[in-house]
């Protein structure tokens, strides 16, 4: 064989070595590429899921806060009643110190 042959049989194999080399690349790059596309997939759904649950929450804490203001509101109507029976207590003791005035009037 001549040297020129030779030459372009090792430059062939350093071809398909170079070709095999790139085919092998390019097979990693389409697998990683697809791991890339499930794991997007993944945290698309995550992100739905989590969406989901902020909105969830979002509409406990507004009932919450509905329930919140209701309480307080039924709080400021029981102290407006206990004022009133306060002053009704009031009142009465006041009759009833009256009628026992009166009645010691009507004793002597």
């Amino acid at each position: 064989m001549s040297k020129r042959r030779t030459d372009q049989c090792d430059q062939m194999k350093d071809f398909e070595s170079t070709k095999n080399q790139y085919e092998g690349r390019v097979t990693e790059l389409d697998s990683k590429e697809k791991q890339c596309d499930q794991r997007l997939k993944e945290l698309d759904s995550k992100e739905k899921l989590f969406e989901g649950r902020a909105k969830e929450l979002e509409s406990k804490q507004e009932e919450f806060e509905a329930r919140v203001k209701e309480f307080k509101s039924k709080e400021d109507e029981f102290k407006g009643q206990v004022k009133d029976l306060e002053s009704f207590k009031k009142h009465f003791e006041s009759q009833l110190k009256g009628l026992r005035s009166k009645e010691k009037q009507y004793e002597e």
